[in-house]
C-alpha cells in the first residue's frame, strides 16, 4: 500500500525543496480520498513536485483557487490518479 507524505520540509540542501511547479488540471475528483478533498473534475489548481530531507519525492496541490498558501500533500502515485499536469516549469 502507497503511503501518503505528510512531510513538507525544506532545508539547507540544494536538492531538497521545490523541484517543479505549474498548474493541473482535476482529472478524477478524490472525494477524500488519500487526505485530498475540495478538487473537481475539470477545474485547474497549482501544484509543487517536491522533495523532502529524506529523498522522498511527493506533490503539494493547492485547493484554494486564491492560491494561498494551504495545501494538501500526496505521492505520485495518487496525484497522477487525481491530476494531469497542464503547465509545469
Amino acid at each position: 500500500r502507497e503511503s501518503i507524505l505528510r512531510k513538507d520540509s525544506m532545508t539547507e540542501n540544494p536538492s531538497v525543496g521545490i523541484l517543479k511547479t505549474g498548474l493541473c488540471e482535476c482529472i478524477y475528483e478524490p472525494r477524500g480520498e488519500h487526505g485530498l478533498e475540495g478538487y473537481q473534475l475539470g477545474q485547474f489548481y497549482r501544484f509543487e513536485f517536491k522533495k523532502n530531507k529524506e529523498s522522498q519525492e511527493y506533490y503539494k496541490v493547492f485547493p484554494d483557487k486564491m492560491f494561498t498558501a494551504y495545501g494538501e500533500t500526496c505521492s505520485k502515485i495518487s496525484f497522477k490518479r487525481y491530476f494531469k499536469e497542464v503547465i509545469a516549469e
